[in-house]
Protein backbone atom coordinates (compact mmCIF):
# COMPACT_ATOMS: atom_id res chain seq x y z
CA UNK A 1 0.00 0.00 0.00
CA UNK A 2 1.38 3.57 -0.89
CA UNK A 3 1.49 6.54 1.22
CA UNK A 4 0.37 9.71 0.06
CA UNK A 5 0.32 13.34 1.16
CA UNK A 6 -2.96 15.43 0.35
CA UNK A 7 -4.13 19.06 1.36
CA UNK A 8 -7.48 18.70 2.82
CA UNK A 9 -9.23 22.12 4.50
CA UNK A 10 -9.59 22.32 8.27
CA UNK A 11 -13.72 22.12 8.31
CA UNK A 12 -13.55 19.15 5.59
CA UNK A 13 -10.77 17.16 8.03
CA UNK A 14 -13.00 17.84 10.89
CA UNK A 15 -15.77 16.11 9.03
CA UNK A 16 -13.96 13.00 7.67
CA UNK A 17 -12.88 12.83 11.25
CA UNK A 18 -16.57 12.76 12.54
CA UNK A 19 -17.48 10.76 10.24
CA UNK A 20 -14.87 8.02 10.30
CA UNK A 21 -15.40 8.01 14.14
CA UNK A 22 -19.14 7.42 13.85
CA UNK A 23 -17.95 4.52 11.55
CA UNK A 24 -15.35 3.37 13.76
CA UNK A 25 -12.82 3.32 11.27
CA UNK A 26 -9.60 5.46 10.92
CA UNK A 27 -9.64 8.42 8.86
CA UNK A 28 -7.25 6.74 6.38
CA UNK A 29 -9.94 3.62 5.82
CA UNK A 30 -12.60 6.09 5.30
CA UNK A 31 -11.40 8.18 2.90
CA UNK A 32 -10.03 5.01 0.69
CA UNK A 33 -13.63 3.70 1.57
CA UNK A 34 -15.26 6.86 -0.03
CA UNK A 35 -12.58 6.99 -2.68
CA UNK A 36 -13.52 3.63 -3.86
CA UNK A 37 -17.26 4.24 -3.47
CA UNK A 38 -17.00 7.17 -5.52
CA UNK A 39 -14.48 5.58 -8.32
CA UNK A 40 -17.12 2.47 -8.30
CA UNK A 41 -20.27 5.35 -8.78
CA UNK A 42 -18.34 6.88 -11.53
CA UNK A 43 -17.96 3.36 -13.29
CA UNK A 44 -21.53 2.29 -13.03
CA UNK A 45 -22.39 5.75 -14.46
CA UNK A 46 -19.74 5.26 -17.65
CA UNK A 47 -21.36 1.61 -17.84
CA UNK A 48 -25.21 3.49 -18.26
CA UNK A 49 -24.00 6.37 -20.18
CA UNK A 50 -22.89 3.54 -22.43
CA UNK A 51 -25.59 1.41 -23.04
CA UNK A 52 -28.02 4.04 -23.38
CA UNK A 53 -26.10 5.82 -25.91
CA UNK A 54 -25.90 2.48 -27.77
CA UNK A 55 -29.94 1.60 -27.58
CA UNK A 56 -30.19 5.41 -29.10
CA UNK A 57 -27.92 4.16 -31.75
CA UNK A 58 -29.66 1.01 -32.38
CA UNK A 59 -33.01 1.39 -30.91
CA UNK A 60 -34.83 -2.02 -30.24
CA UNK A 61 -37.10 -3.31 -32.65
CA UNK A 62 -40.69 -3.75 -31.17
CA UNK A 63 -41.39 -6.26 -33.32
CA UNK A 64 -38.66 -8.70 -31.92
CA UNK A 65 -40.54 -8.77 -28.80
CA UNK A 66 -44.06 -9.61 -30.19
CA UNK A 67 -43.22 -13.30 -30.82
CA UNK A 68 -43.18 -13.59 -26.77
CA UNK A 69 -46.81 -11.42 -26.24
CA UNK A 70 -48.83 -14.38 -26.11
CA UNK A 71 -46.14 -16.39 -23.83
CA UNK A 72 -46.61 -13.33 -21.46
CA UNK A 73 -50.28 -13.39 -21.36
CA UNK A 74 -51.97 -15.64 -18.00
CA UNK A 75 -54.50 -18.20 -19.77
CA UNK A 76 -58.36 -17.37 -19.87
CA UNK A 77 -59.86 -19.76 -16.97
Amino acid sequence: MATVQIVIDDDLLRRIDAAASEDEVNRSQFIRSSVERDLRSRQIALMERLEREAYQRIPDDPEEFRVWEEEAMWPDE
